[in-house]
């Protein structure tokens, strides 16, 4: 019996930790930016999601192109428009998962499904004024 009373608390503690794994709306880190797994067009691709619900990308330095919008969350998913472009991202912890299915994809580099940003170590800190 006090064996199964031990158990309890242990197994509470487990099912609330692995609650707080999934993703939600709330798992996005706004005031980041975050950088493409891959290569860029001449240099990083970045997605900088705001606090405020902008984002600005930039695929590289040799694209003269710095997209800028909106942002919204449903259900996990970032989308993000910059009035020609629509894009979609599951959020993980520190990165983006592109989802290629209801996305528009960019102008220099086509990502596929599944490609990822990764937070930006250098973006910790940065607020939008």
């Amino acid at each position: 019996m006090k064996i199964r009373l031990l158990w309890m608390p242990i197994m509470l503690v487990v099912a609330l930790f692995m609650a707080s794994c999934n993703s939600s709306d709330d798992d996005l880190q706004t005031n980041n930016t975050y950088v493409y797994e891959g290569e860029g067009f001449g240099g990083n691709f970045s997605i900088t999601i705001n606090k405020d619900g902008t984002f600005s990308f930039y695929e590289g330095m040799l694209s003269s192109y710095i997209g800028h919008g909106k942002w919204q969350t449903e259900h996990g998913v970032l989308t993000i428009n910059d009035g020609t472009l629509t894009n979609r991202f599951i959020m993980l912890d520190n990165e983006l998962v592109f989802i290629e299915e209801g996305s528009s994809n960019f102008f220099h580099i086509k990502l596929k499904g599944g490609d990822k940003f990764i937070k930006s170590d250098c973006s910790e800190g940065i607020t939008a004024d």
